[in-house]
């Protein structure tokens, strides 16, 4: 099975308090032409595999609907490409967006619907609020009961932390009781205010809603969707399965946008722009410096989060056996240690970014005092003119920028080569070996 993922967008019309992509809610799009891009890439991933496989598409942001009209052009686009194929596309929004037309259209061609909601109205509007501080819980809900949208293909996404787990029980009743059938409570992980007491919480909370909805066929409450699971098939990244985002086509993007700038920059004032070649290599080495920091800090901490989320995980697929052997206070000694140590990788790694930006910002002004000095100087003495002056001041400026987003999308490229190389690392152990070579009949 192939498996894509397609970021349609980073932005975002929400700012939920927990969200992971706060510190780049106002970031790109997908392009038209990125978006053929893709459609293209897909195809040939899928037609020049070795045999015929179904396809999943999950459609992410962001919220995918702020570029619906874009949304429309992929699907159709991908469809009419692999027509001789099973494909399903899968698509998370948070609802504020919803209405008939869009309702209509993600009926027909969506097979899956996820869509955020964290309870009832105080519940939900603490954590998810739009980007004026208004509460959206009114909205969302209008827009699902009056939009027409297919329950059948609809499931509740809630987002659980420490201090709404003391309403779980009562904020899945309530969707429950709005006719949502599908309800997935996502905890988070990262949030610093778990403790015994919020763990027994949860507990107590999934338990109870066990217990009530046990004879409703029709209702599933489960953290853990073995469907989408069984969708989704083993982990093959890279393979069969790819993350498809927006700063991939820009990194590009600034790259040709700096070369042409340069170019431009020299016909203008190749004295100038030596100036500028001097400190550029200051900026090679630092990025070159942090970009080997952050390599070494995001290993470090993403695997004490894979303590933290796999105590966790454990700790909820083993509730019962955890009660009746009283394994509770080792399990919550070895979670606070877990987490100390989380906490401090984290704020080491926040750290280094925040040295990184410092640094860029230093070296941006840098080039900008030493444009405006040694030009003012060439202005004085008559060998540059005002305007030309300023066109190259301009222009030179045009040419920082995308430097410096460049270094950004390299900072984060680490980040995401530290997440495959952890994906090998346990694809590669003895045990994962053992069972593949078992399970697909692999001979040495």
């Amino acid at each position: 099975m192939f498996a894509f993922t397609v970021w349609m967008t980073e932005r975002c019309n929400m700012r939920c308090s927990y969200c992971y992509e706060n510190d780049k809610i106002d970031r790109m799009s997908q392009s038209v032409t990125d978006i053929r891009n893709i459609i293209n890439f897909i195809e040939s991933r899928v037609k020049n595999a070795a045999k015929k496989e179904d396809v999943v598409v999950n459609l992410h942001g962001g919220e995918p609907l702020l570029e619906f009209d874009k949304l429309v052009y992929f699907v159709e686009g991908v469809k009419e490409k692999l027509k001789d194929y099973n494909v399903y596309f899968k698509t998370v929004t948070n609802g504020t967006l919803l209405n008939k037309e869009k309702a209509l259209w993600l009926n027909k061609h969506i097979n899956y619907i996820s869509v955020s909601m964290d309870g009832g109205e105080a519940v939900h509007d603490k954590n998810r609020r739009y980007s004026n501080g208004k509460g959206t819980y009114r909205d969302i809900i209008n827009n699902l009961l009056e939009s027409g949208l297919n329950k059948d293909k609809l499931r509740i996404r809630m987002t659980v932390d420490a201090n709404t787990v003391y309403h779980l029980a009562d904020s899945i009743s309530h969707l429950v009781d709005l006719g949502f059938q599908i309800i997935v409570p996502c905890v988070v992980y990262e949030d610093k205010g778990w403790d015994q007491a919020a763990l027994n919480q949860l507990e107590q909370a999934l338990m109870q809603m066990k217990w009530k909805y046990r004879n409703h066929s029709g209702i599933k409450i489960a953290m853990t969707n073995f469907e989408e699971i069984k969708m989704k098939g083993y982990c093959n990244g890279g393979i069969g399965r790819f993350d498809i985002m927006p700063n991939v086509f820009q990194f590009v993007s600034d790259i040709m946008i700096a070369v042409c700038m340069f170019g431009f920059l020299l016909y203008l004032q190749w004295d100038l722009l030596l100036i500028i070649g001097l400190i550029l290599p200051f900026v090679y080495l630092s990025q070159t410096y942090f970009q080997r920091l952050g390599n070494k800090l995001a290993s470090s901490f993403r695997e004490s989060f894979g303590n933290v989320t796999g105590l966790l995980e454990s700790m909820i697929s083993g509730i019962m056996p955890l009660v009746f052997s009283r394994g509770e206070k080792f399990f919550y000694k070895k979670y606070k240690e877990y987490v100390t140590d989380y906490t401090r990788r984290e704020m080491g790694m926040e750290l280094a970014f925040a040295k990184n930006d410092g640094v860029l910002k230093f070296l941006s002004a840098l080039i900008s005092i030493v444009v405006l000095a040694y030009g003012g100087i060439k202005v004085i003495s008559g060998s540059l003119t005002i305007g030309g002056f300023m066109a190259f001041h301009m222009y030179s400026s045009r040419l920082a920028v995308p430097i410096f987003e460049a270094s950004g999308v390299l900072m984060e490229f680490q980040s995401r080569k530290v997440s495959l190389h952890k994906v090998y690392q346990f694809l590669d152990s003895p045990g994962i070996m053992k069972e593949n070579k078992k399970k697909h009949g692999i001979q040495k």
